[in-house]
């Protein structure tokens, strides 16, 4: 029997009040199967800004302290690791700046967050959460 887990991660946002217009699309993995990696990506887009370029960041998330790896959590011990990507091959670390991650200055357009879950972990069923701030300074 093949488990299933149902995986998601969303967005808290501060930005003042007409400072700049952004839209987010979620990141969903979907259903996970431990013997697969699961790749997903989300979006930030970015229109009407005051000043350019904006810097973007995104936080830790809620379930850990650093960048490499995230978690998401069903609410108890079980985690899940994951990252986010500035590139679709999976090596630059979206973050703050700090332990390896990197900014990402940009213009106004629509800029993918690149997601990975890899193989091998093998947790208790349930929806595996996580929300990360993604915070814009210009």
């Amino acid at each position: 029997m093949n488990n299933k887990w149902m995986l998601g991660l969303s967005y808290f946002i501060f930005t003042p009040v007409s400072a700049c217009d952004i839209w987010l699309l979620s990141i969903d993995f979907g259903q996970y199967d431990a013997t697969y990696p699961v790749q997903a990506y989300g979006e930030i887009q970015l229109s009407g800004c005051e000043r350019e370029p904006v810097r973007i960041s995104l936080g830790t998330g809620e379930y850990t302290q650093g960048y490499n790896p995230r978690y998401l959590s069903a609410g108890g011990e079980s985690k899940i690791a994951y990252n986010l990507y500035q590139d679709a091959q999976h090596y630059i670390i979206w973050g703050d700046g700090q332990q390896s991650s990197k900014t990402l200055l940009a213009n106004a357009g629509t800029y993918r967050i690149y997601a990975k879950v890899e193989m091998g972990q093998f947790v208790a069923p349930g929806l595996y959460r996580d929300n990360v701030q993604v915070v814009l300074e210009w």
